[in-house]
């Protein structure tokens, strides 16, 4: 896929007989409901990405690259760099080679992230 273009993908949830059955009221019924969902989406494939930094410049610039240039980006390889889904970051991470290749270990985690599970 080119760069630039809109990433469009389709979400089906999936929802079994027994999600379709009445569940008692209150809070642990809702309890109950969340735990279903919480269940049923962490099977959801999702792109994770590490920003390992930005440049900027003009067009004319990009368009005179060549193969070879070193393109400076703004962060330095000793500070953690942003691990995002869909341009959100949910957790940082340091920059590595693991295994022969690049890699993100990851540092933290923002507590709201954490409070919305997942593993952490």
């Amino acid at each position: 896929m080119p760069l630039g273009q809109p990433i469009l993908d389709e979400v089906c949830i999936v929802l079994h007989a027994p999600a379709l059955l009445p569940r008692p009221a209150g809070p642990k019924g809702i309890a109950e409901g969340r735990r279903m969902i919480a269940h049923g989406l962490s099977a959801v494939d999702v792109d994770l990405v590490a920003v390992l930094g930005r440049a900027s410049g003009s067009v004319r610039g990009l368009l005179a690259l060549e193969v070879g240039q070193i393109l400076r980006l703004d962060s330095s390889p000793e500070r953690p760099v942003p691990v995002c889904v869909d341009d959100v970051a949910v957790m940082r991470g340091m920059p590595r080679v693991h295994g022969g290749n690049l890699a993100v270990e990851i540092t933290d985690r923002p507590a709201e992230a954490r409070e919305h599970g997942g593993a952490g």
